[in-house]
């Protein structure tokens, strides 16, 4: 049986009256047969609510649509568990594993996330460390062969001219005719491909790559040809959440390792 009590659920609209009956978290605003649904509880369900599932009226009325959605998942619930749904193994099991994997989340939330704090001194340093205080020009000289690209690469080490290398050999025509310029100014962070922000974003400006593999089988010899400044504010939260990380991975280790001492154990 549903048991509206409309008069608390005034009062939890902020509505003064009297009589109303109340227990610690709040008025009882209504009973879906022994189970009460509280103030306190409309108010967490209400937050928790994406903007596409909050109710179109304000007021009252949007209050009242949100308890029935409430009285609504409660049915559901009830349903649930008269087919014996809370009874299955498999679904305990599930409920089981995303329960562990809740608290987990949760004491590492407590224990590391919110027990991090960055220094600006420490932003600054891992910014200009991590290379994140400059942007590259690349040029690229694409061949079909690794015996090619080092062909290449000697040329370029006799003094050859990377764009007039380019423009003759380079079989990735749209760049080739740039000289190789095959990019405006990047970060570390918008290089193409991983292997890129690897062996070609630290070289310095007018160096040369090793021949480097490319998607589709060939390989490509890099040079960075200009350079240009990147403040912090541009990458500062690049900066932070890498460093976050890095610092979380120790704290857990270090928490790890509490642990086990507390509990006498050995890796």
């Amino acid at each position: 049986m549903i048991k509206l009590k409309p008069a608390p659920l005034a009062l939890a609209l902020g509505i003064v009256l009297s009589g109303c009956e109340e227990d610690a978290q709040g008025p009882v605003l209504a009973e879906v047969g022994d189970t009460r649904i509280h103030a306190a509880q409309l108010h967490r369900f209400e937050e928790r609510l994406v903007e596409s599932l909050r109710a179109k009226e304000a007021g009252i009325e949007g209050r009242r649509q949100h308890l029935q959605a409430l009285i609504d998942k409660e049915l559901l619930i009830r349903e649930a568990a008269a087919r014996g749904w809370d009874r299955d193994r498999d679904m305990r099991r599930k409920l089981e594993r995303e329960w562990t994997e809740r608290l987990v989340n949760e004491f590492f939330a407590r224990e590391v996330d919110a027990k991090i704090a960055l220094e600006e001194q420490e932003i600054h340093d891992h910014y200009l460390k991590t290379g994140r205080n400059r942007a590259v020009m690349g040029g690229k000289i694409e061949v079909e062969s690794r015996e090619e690209a080092e062909e290449i690469v000697r040329l370029l080490q006799g003094g050859a001219d990377f764009g007039e290398l380019a423009r003759q050999r380079s079989t990735h025509r749209a760049t080739a005719e740039q000289g190789g310029r095959f990019m405006g100014y990047a970060t570390k962070d918008q290089m193409p491909l991983p292997i890129m922000q690897e062996k070609v974003f630290p070289l310095a400006k007018g160096q040369i790559s090793e021949p480097i593999p490319l998607p589709g089988g060939t390989y490509g010899v890099f040079q960075v040809m200009d350079e240009a400044p990147v403040s912090l504010e541009r990458v500062r939260s690049i900066v932070e959440t890498e460093l976050h990380r890095e610092k979380a991975g120790l704290r857990s280790m270090e928490l790890g390792r509490e642990l086990r001492d507390a509990l006498n154990l050995r890796p």
